[in-house]
């Protein structure tokens, strides 16, 4: 990263941990035009430059207001090895020419001593994190660790990516808030809090509170909006508070991947097709790079929900050619049928499923099972019962496992313990 780069994402960090200032991230700002940073309620915009001569660096930074009426901000002095230090005045800087008498600051958390480039890394960690590019996000946090392992605050925004990746994280969580919480900025102390408070009222309850004191940092609206996306149905929460909870996210921060990526998903579930249209566009525009859930599977499942029957024809054909050339063409195809039934794409996970059982690809038994699998849940999700009971009964012959027999006869007994009409008790 430049060093200007890292000056304004190093001042940007200090500002927006302190509870009473609204701040939006450069690479955010940088990508607004004017009608976007208005509806941001934002009341000043800054831009600055950074001269590197032989005696140091001087920081020289202009504000202005939505009437392009220009604020002085004192320049700032020092040294390359002190750069934290730096970041740390010029936030003191912007902050007493904004509000001169209204507003406390606190550089949080306390960097000096992390190396520079510790810190470089961890920052566009931050904002691989924000491009919902998760796997490089994990890699510059683990680099940026590799360099000072006492980084905490590293050390707790990698927990945040591969919570995303889906990775195992609950031993490292538990350990970071035994001994580390109190390194961390207030504002994640309290979100590592909320992640260890199991899911009910007390951890929404916590949530608000963050968000009362928080109320223009998108990354405590993302990490709630996204326990609601994932979790809130399971309580009985609809599935349009966690997109109100999006949406306030992506006001707060327009071009955030991962809100991006949920708010899209939770529309297509919601069958809100022209949401749908408008969010892919903005995903499309995007830099959000995400090897997770790419964006061909967003649009597949659109199309899946939505698009005109000679669309999703040449769409499933062009797919299915994909799939049965084998290689990673097939990984990505198996990826999809797992992600079917979460976009309530039941039908096509059960077309394709079925399509690729009749192909030369479903000799390979591990395949066969995989995919009479994805077909038997896809078949349930629309009410074919009896057909899905029937592939649960083969997969169990076939395989021979006892857990593939355990799984059928538990299929054999649900239907009549919902009290569906036509399965009687002597199912099972």
């Amino acid at each position: 990263m430049k060093l200007g780069a890292m000056v304004a994402n190093l001042t940007y960090t200090y500002l927006a941990s302190n509870p009473g200032l609204i701040s939006v991230a450069p690479a955010t700002a940088s990508t607004l035009d004017p009608e976007a940073i208005d509806r941001m309620r934002a009341k000043m915009v800054a831009a600055g430059t950074v001269l590197a001569t032989d005696d140091g660096l001087t920081i020289t930074v202009s504000l202005v207001d939505r009437e392009g009426n220009p604020t002085a901000v004192p320049a700032v002095t020092g040294t390359v090895d002190r750069l934290t230090d730096l970041a740390c005045r010029l936030g003191y800087e912007i902050v007493r020419a904004v509000e001169p008498a209204e507003l406390e600051y606190e550089c949080q958390p306390k960097l000096e001593g992390t190396p520079a480039q510790a810190i470089d890394l961890f920052l566009e960690g931050e904002e691989a994190f924000r491009v919902q590019d998760m796997e490089r996000a994990d890699s510059l946090y683990s680099a940026a660790l590799t360099i000072d392992p006492t980084f905490t605050w590293a050390h707790w925004r990698r927990l945040n990516a591969r919570r995303w990746l889906r990775v195992s994280f609950q031993p490292d969580l538990d350990s970071l808030y035994d001994h580390h919480r109190d390194e961390l900025p207030e504002l994640d102390r309290r979100l590592l809090d909320i992640w260890r408070t199991p899911f009910g009222q007390e951890r929404l309850n916590k949530y608000e509170q963050v968000l009362a004191q928080f109320p223009r940092d998108p990354y405590p609206w993302l990490m709630y909006g996204e326990d609601l996306f994932h979790r809130g149905p399971l309580a009985g929460i609809p599935l349009d508070s966690a997109s109100a909870v999006l949406h306030a996210a992506l006001e707060r921060d327009p071009t955030m991947g991962p809100a991006l990526l949920l708010l899209s998903w939770a529309a297509i579930r919601a069958g809100d097709a022209a949401a749908v249209e408008e969010l892919l566009g903005r995903l499309r525009a995007s830099e959000r790079q995400d090897a997770t859930i790419p964006i061909e599977f967003l649009e597949l499942a659109a199309t899946e929900r939505f698009g005109p029957d000679e669309r999703r024809a040449a769409m499933r054909a062009a797919m299915l050619a994909q799939g049965e050339g084998g290689g990673e063409a097939l990984m990505d195809f198996l990826r999809w049928l797992r992600f079917g039934l979460a976009f309530d794409a039941a039908p096509g996970q059960a077309w394709f499923a079925e399509a690729l059982l009749a192909s030369p690809l479903a000799a390979d038994p591990a395949l066969w099972v995989h995919l009479s699998e994805a077909r038997a849940m896809a078949l349930v999700a629309i009410g074919r019962i009896r057909d899905a009971l029937a592939t649960f009964d083969s997969i169990a012959h076939a395989s021979g496992v006892p857990e593939a027999a355990l799984q059928a006869a538990q299929w054999r007994v649900l239907p009549h313990a919902l009290g569906l009409e036509g399965f009687g008790g002597g199912e099972a």
